[in-house]
């Protein structure tokens, strides 16, 4: 048991290291390891379970001030992405699985729920690496209307980044499945 959540860290570090790379960003495995370890242990000790990537992000931002963005948007990246190939996984154990759904009637309902989720995380994926929606002049005017609008903006620019990094986003979608497999 040990073994398999041990491998899990690794692959969630690697994971984020490749987000890291992807942006140009080379850190050693070591210090994501490091990172990702003293997150985990401030997701148990801190409410909420995100205290961990709050303190990776401090740790992060202190060690690279010229890739603030960068850093902090992989850490949110990391945990959507692999809450996005949580639902995918979902959804593709309901679909293999839809004789249960004659014998278990409010399967219906989660699975209507897993595949409304999926839909809206593609939407949102879709319109945020969107080129055509990036050259909207309008979005802009919608970021800087709402309050924050500066941060939101940066944040989007840095999501957007990722756009030509498709093979990473692949490829970090494929270790968040086998990370889940060894839940």
């Amino acid at each position: 048991f040990m073994m398999l959540l041990f491998v899990q860290i690794l692959l969630n570090a690697l994971r984020w290291q490749w987000l890291l790379t992807s942006q140009g960003v080379f850190v050693n495995f070591r210090y994501i390891l490091s990172m990702s370890l003293v997150g985990l242990f401030f997701n148990y000790f801190m409410p909420g379970g995100v205290g961990g990537d709050i303190v990776k992000g401090y740790y992060v931002l202190k060690d690279y001030p010229e890739k603030k963005m960068v850093g902090a948007t992989s850490i949110l990246l990391d945990r959507v992405l692999g809450m996005y190939a949580m639902v995918l996984m979902a959804l593709a154990v309901l679909l293999f699985n839809l004789d249960l759904l004659s014998l278990r009637p409010q399967l219906t309902a989660v699975l209507v729920g897993v595949a409304l989720t999926f839909s809206a995380m593609t939407m949102i994926f879709v319109v945020s690496m969107s080129r055509r929606v990036r050259s909207l002049a309008s979005i802009d005017k919608i970021l800087e209307k709402l309050p924050g609008g500066d941060l939101f903006m940066r944040i989007y620019e840095s999501i957007h980044s990722y756009r030509g990094k498709i093979k990473y986003i692949a490829a970090v979608l494929a270790i968040s499945f086998v990370s889940q497999c060894f839940m």
